[in-house]
């Protein structure tokens, strides 16, 4: 229990994971070389002085950088080792208060360690559920990509104007065929208003029905509308996005040019 508190503490004070240094060898070299270093201060102090083995800590916390977790509990064992043999081969200061004081200066070492090893851990996490978040957007952002590009194969082979407006009135999606409508570049019309893209004449037509189906409503109507090859008459149907709070978000378009059609009807009826 104590442990899990103490590791969800560290995951809460880091925020992000600490990466290995990249010079990790090197890392564990300086504090092989730093605990060495203590261990002489220490036979050069008086026993009863504890100057010589505070060092170990900073040897051990320069073990936090290294990819392998159990390392911190490797200079542990040196820094415990180097501080008993320091005690034995120095003189001076009483042995009782010196024993004491080493035996928890040895504690330290091994907490020290142990809460080191813990950050590694959660370092470790962290990264790892990072690098498992980064993987499932590659794939999820591939599925759309591939769900998209299949959607964009179907509406272009439809023989219907089919597009996707958001509920600021600009497009979001359109098939080749109402690209083909509008006279004008591939992806020209994606993110523009369109007003901008149908003109004055032609907005002014078509924005009763707009502001009906983004109010909720279903619009099923057949409109006149100018393009460059002159007047064409479309069966459309708008239909609302809703999403989950209930507001449009936008809405679909699906259109059929029906001219032709209207024209051989108006023949029959002359003929």
């Amino acid at each position: 229990m104590a442990t899990r508190l103490i590791e969800k503490w560290l995951l809460k004070a880091g925020g992000e994971p600490s990466p290995p240094a990249k010079h990790s060898h090197l890392l564990l070299v300086v504090a092989v070389a730093v605990s060495v270093a203590a261990f002489c201060i220490d036979l050069v102090t008086p026993r009863g002085v504890a100057a010589g083995v505070f060092p170990h800590l900073i040897a051990i916390a320069l073990t936090s950088w290294t990819s392998n977790r159990f390392v911190p509990f490797a200079l542990a064992a040196l820094a415990t080792i180097f501080t008993l043999v320091g005690f034995a081969l120095t003189a001076g200061g009483t042995t009782q208060i010196v024993m004491v004081n080493r035996a928890f200066l040895i504690a330290g070492y091994w907490l020290f360690a142990f809460l080191v090893h813990l950050k590694q851990r959660a370092d470790w996490k962290l990264r790892r559920g990072y690098a498992d978040l980064e993987q499932m957007v590659t794939a999820r952002t591939q599925a759309l990509e591939e769900s998209e590009s299949r959607l964009r194969l179907i509406t272009n082979r439809l023989p219907a104007l089919i597009a996707y407006v958001g509920a600021d009135q600009r497009y979001r999606f359109i098939n080749a065929h109402y690209e083909e409508a509008l006279g004008r570049p591939k992806g020209r019309p994606f993110g523009r208003h369109v007003y901008e893209v149908l003109g004055d004449e032609a907005y002014a037509i078509v924005k009763p029905n707009v502001e009906r189906v983004l109010s909720g409503q279903t619009v099923r109507c057949t409109i006149d509308l100018p393009n460059q090859k002159g007047r064409r008459n479309f069966r459309v149907t708008y239909l609302p996005d809703w999403n989950e709070d209930k507001k449009v978000t936008g809405f679909v378009l699906l259109a059929l040019d029906v001219t032709e059609e209207q024209e051989q009807q108006l023949q029959r009826r002359q003929s």
